[in-house]
């Protein structure tokens, strides 16, 4: 409280402190001059010119009726009814007051407690204030709205397995979710304020500068597939959307980026195209197979029902190895089921085959090849040899060599049927039993007629099989 001291009286002043401070109005004390003696924080808070010994009535829109007011007030000593209205020296706020308490000073002089009153709003002031509260409101409810959507997107960042950073213009790493520290192996703590090229290969820094300089060029991208590096040092393929990090004033400070791991769909593609080179490549294969079948069959048939027959028989025989390749994905096939497969339809009962074995697998050629030459026998053998009588039997075995090089070797023997002799001319069966075996697998080949039965056997490297440290077999 601001207060003449020396001209009131101490009774006075205690009791204007005791209510003006107590009071949420604004109070002050004036003479019946108009010439202000004290005031409480809040008159000073609504008159910020207000001050000791300022004269009131400068500023009363009726200076005479102000002074016949307050001197009315001073003789009654009494409150009086109505207001004296006011306009401060900027002319902006009107307000008006109320006399309350009078008395009078040792000289005489009376004094006055004022109580000052804002002004009724009018209806315009009422629709301004409104406008003023709806705006705010609309820019509060906006700004709940957009921190809302802040804290969404924050949670959608943290949560995504894909990985979300952003850096400055010196590629410095500014943030890093959790998608990032699972794909590159680095945590949000080894990279935020380091450089973001710790991910980038070598070979791929300068897509990285030509990517900026695109961005900062305005230009829209288009995701990019490439590749990054993880702290292990292994590269994953990833598809890369970026943008442009803005400040208020539209400036570029930085770089959003968006990186997905596409590594299994580069895998799938990869394996698709060696899919079809697959294809195409054996399916030269096949029909180079089946021309020198064609040709050989030709030659030694003495009649087209000959040939239509025989190359007939052939072409089962390589089909039936395909369709078991095709079954197992061309990962090879089990040597005793692709024999087995091979000789169905050459018996009658089991005991005219006796095989025995480990449990070997063969690869893709190889399966191809020995089936051809197993069926070729297996046709021979029904013609002229061991199977052409009831009571012969073929004994067919593999081993694996117990030293290096581990080759495979697969044994032939036709026994108890009738006396061999040695052909006199090389039809396609010797061909495909010694011949393609060669060309095919690189392998060592021996075909012999002793007269108790033909004896085929042959070698393959190890490259061709694969070993599982089981026995099979009927024998």
């Amino acid at each position: 409280m601001d207060v003449n001291i020396s001209k009131l009286p101490h009774n006075f002043l205690a009791h204007f402190k005791s209510f003006s401070d107590a009071d949420p109005r604004r109070c002050l004390v004036i003479d019946h001059r108009g010439s202000v003696y004290a005031f409480n924080a809040q008159a000073k808070r609504a008159i910020p010119w207000l001050e000791i010994n300022s004269d009131l009535t400068s500023f009363c829109e009726d200076p005479e009726e102000f002074a016949a007011y307050l001197i009315m007030s001073a003789r009654t000593r009494a409150a009086l009814p109505g207001a004296v209205h006011f306009t401060d020296p900027s002319g902006s706020t009107q307000w008006s007051c109320h006399c309350g308490l009078a008395e009078l000073l040792d000289d005489g002089t009376p004094i006055l407690i004022l109580r000052l009153q804002l002004p009724e709003l009018s209806n315009s002031s009422f629709t301004t204030l409104n406008n003023q509260i709806d705006a705010l409101n609309a820019q509060l409810e906006e700004s709940i709205r957009a921190n809302e959507a802040s804290a969404r997107l924050a949670a959608i960042v943290s949560s995504s397995t894909d990985a979300i950073y952003s850096k400055d213009l010196q590629k410095v790493v500014t943030s890093w979710n959790k998608g990032a520290e699972l794909m590159f192996g680095y945590t949000a703590e080894d990279m935020i304020g380091s450089s973001i090229l710790s991910i980038v290969p070598i070979d791929k820094l300068s897509e990285e500068d030509n990517l900026l300089n695109r961005l900062r060029a305005g230009e829209v991208l288009v995701p990019v597939e490439t590749v990054r590096k993880r702290k292990d040092g292994t590269v994953l393929s990833v598809s890369i959307t970026s943008s442009t990090i803005e400040n208020i004033s539209s400036e570029v400070v930085g770089y959003s980026k968006i990186v997905r791991d596409i590594s299994e769909r580069t895998a799938f593609i990869e394996q698709q195209a060696f899919l079809m080179q697959e294809l195409a490549h054996r399916s030269k294969n096949q029909l180079a197979v089946i021309s020198a079948i064609s040709r050989q069959t030709a030659r030694n048939s003495s009649s087209i029902d000959d040939f239509q027959k025989t190359f007939e028989q052939r072409l089962i025989g390589l089909s039936v190895s395909v369709s078991l390749l095709v079954e197992l994905g061309w990962s090879g096939v089990s040597l005793e089921h692709l024999i087995r497969m091979q000789t169905k339809a050459f018996i009658t009962t089991p005991k005219q085959l006796r095989t025995r074995g480990p449990k070997i697998t063969v690869g893709n050629v190889a399966a191809e090849t020995i089936g051809l030459a197993i069926h070729e026998l297996s046709t021979n053998s029904l013609k002229y040899g061991a199977w052409s009588s009831s009571s012969g039997y073929i004994t067919l075995d593999w081993k694996m060599s117990a030293q290096p090089p581990f080759d495979l070797e697969i044994k032939w023997k036709e026994r108890d049927g009738p006396p061999v002799t040695e052909p006199s001319q090389t039809g396609f069966g010797q061909v495909v039993i010694k011949n393609l075996m060669v060309q095919k697998l690189s392998a060592d080949v021996n075909l012999t007629y002793p007269p108790e039965g033909v004896e085929w056997s042959v070698r393959l490297p190890e490259k061709h099989f694969g070993f599982t440290n089981k026995v099979a077999g009927n024998a």
